[in-house]
């Protein structure tokens, strides 16, 4: 229950943040009006671009969030279980392991999407 309220109430506060600042983007555009009213169907991608802006921020954003707080979420399980794990295989004995791993297997994925997103 309490989790439901909490996600409705992020659902509100991200929507009027997302709103508020299509809004700001969409007044700063319309104030340089007159440079940009020579291209063609100006104001209609006005406002296409900065709506897929603002929906791929927030996104990235809540994508962001959400990792964290798997990642504060998890920690205390990783810091109980590796104290049966002293070495990781490849690189030996190292304090905090399973952390350790885990954010070294998190970087691996991330560079690796990066990489593939440049070609």
């Amino acid at each position: 229950l309490v989790g439901m309220n909490v996600q409705v109430v992020n659902a509100f506060i991200v929507s009027h943040w997302i709103f508020r600042w299509r809004t700001a983007m969409n007044d700063y555009f319309m104030a340089n009006w007159g440079r940009l009213r020579h291209i063609e169907g100006a104001s209609q991608r006005i406002q296409e671009d900065t709506m897929r802006f603002s929906q791929i921020m927030e996104d990235l954003g809540s994508t962001f969030v959400q990792s964290i707080m798997t990642l504060i979420a998890f920690l205390p399980v990783l810091i109980q279980l590796q104290a049966h794990i002293t070495e990781l295989p490849i690189v030996g004995a190292v304090p905090q392991p399973l952390v350790i791993a885990a954010l070294g297997w998190c970087l691996f994925g991330t560079i690796s999407v990066m990489v593939a997103g440049l070609k």
